[in-house]
């Protein structure tokens, strides 16, 4: 029996977990014995407690490093998160080796987790990258800038890189580790599985060709059934959180002629009062069931999420993006460019919603763009691609 270690740092929702989670379950399956290393432990209580997997905190720093600038490539994130404080970024490695030490870790599973890879990598542990086209940045030098549209940034995020790598190779330098030439190289480990489609991958165009690339595995987010209750009218499904313009898209959606099921885990309760009466409109703060809700709907709103976005291209469901932040920009423009979606940016949605929703009603082809890209993952198989993933784990364990 191995011992395997999940290893999440970063990033706030739960699409990490789920994307984690049956492979772990697989793995126990097949006699492992697998516990998490993560930061977020509230949602570790909710989907791994249930299922007995035991966790444990990962090592953190107490504040992020600000760069005075938005943050635009994935050396950044690195920067805010301590890897430009020698002192700082020292202490986060030596307690992930107590930990290995304690677990007795034979191969770790990465998932938006940069120090948990490069503490495997000085420990000489056996490592395996998981995740999407953000947390797994194309291998370049230097990274890729996220904001093209700034202007004049890319001599200070050279700057940045470089002090993320001087770092990291005084810490391979300190255990005998070749200083690596570049932060990819610093980066790289024994097999890296990229779990998106093409079309989500969040640098367009990007050189692929030295990594793995699988079609995501089922997640076992499960959720109320909850149906569909007419047929007349256009269905909605809509997974959103609350934002100042929530209460005026709300409104627009029980005003129109449509059925919608909204998931708003943290609307509040007056808004959510206010439309309790309104039958064609549903709102929930529990996750419900995805997987039977979308083959009977017409379009889904959410924020382009990448678990969303998948299982909505491959029912052929087209998509109104409302995206908060990077991640979910970079996303809706790759969507966008399908024709299977329209995204409206924060600071217009108010304006624009409405318009917006009627266009994507009334004009067939965003549906058929989806359509044409769900047909073409129709053999796609969620439970051959786990089984994929598991093996590639066991291969390094042989």
């Amino acid at each position: 029996m191995s011992s395997i270690v999940f290893a999440w740092e970063l990033g706030d929702n739960f699409g990490h977990l789920w994307r984690m989670l049956p492979i772990a379950e697989e793995l126990i399956r097949r006699g492992h014995q697998v516990r998490f290393v993560l930061n977020h432990l509230a949602s570790a209580q909710a989907v791994l407690a249930p299922k007995g997997i035991a966790f444990l905190p990962s090592p953190s720093i107490q504040g992020k490093t600000e760069l005075g600038r938005e943050i635009a490539s994935y050396a950044d994130i690195l920067a805010t998160h301590g890897f430009t404080r020698p002192a700082v970024f020292n202490g986060m490695m030596s307690a992930w080796a107590n930990l290995h030490a304690l677990l007795e870790t034979d191969i770790v599973v990465l998932e938006h987790a940069p120090s948990a890879l490069v503490a495997a990598r000085m420990l000489g542990l056996k490592t395996v990258h998981i995740g999407t086209g953000f947390t797994i940045p194309p291998r370049v030098s230097p990274m890729p800038c996220f904001r093209p549209w700034h202007q004049g940034t890319a001599e200070a995020l050279e700057a940045t890189e470089s002090s993320v790598l001087s770092v990291i190779n005084a810490a391979f330098a300190a255990c005998g580790h070749v200083a690596a030439t570049t932060l990819s190289e610093a980066l790289s480990t024994d097999r890296t599985l990229l779990m998106t489609l093409p079309e989500l991958d969040h640098y367009q165009g990007a050189d692929r060709s030295a990594i793995e690339l699988t079609t995501p595995v089922e997640n076992n987010g499960g959720g109320m059934r909850v149906p569909w209750l007419q047929t007349r009218y256009p269905r909605i499904f809509m997974y959103v959180r609350n934002q100042v313009w929530l209460p005026a898209v709300l409104d627009v959606l029980a005003g129109s002629t449509v059925e919608v099921i909204a998931v708003i885990p943290d609307i509040p309760d007056a808004l959510r009062s206010k439309h309790a009466s309104c039958e064609h409109l549903r709102i929930y703060r529990e996750p419900v069931d995805l997987h039977a809700l979308l083959p009977g709907c017409q379009l889904a709103i959410t924020h382009a999420g990448h678990g969303t976005s998948v299982d909505c291209l491959k029912t052929g469901v087209p998509m109104l993006l409302l995206p908060n932040h990077i991640e979910q920009l970079m996303i809706t423009g790759r969507i966008a460019a399908t024709g299977a979606g329209v995204g409206i940016i924060p600071s217009t949605v108010q304006a624009n919603f409405a318009q917006v929703l009627r266009d994507m009603l009334t004009q067939p082809g965003y549906a058929q763009a989806a359509q044409g890209i769900a047909a073409r993952y129709k053999d796609a198989d969620p439970a051959r691609s786990l089984q994929r993933v598991a093996q590639t784990i066991e291969s390094l364990l042989q």
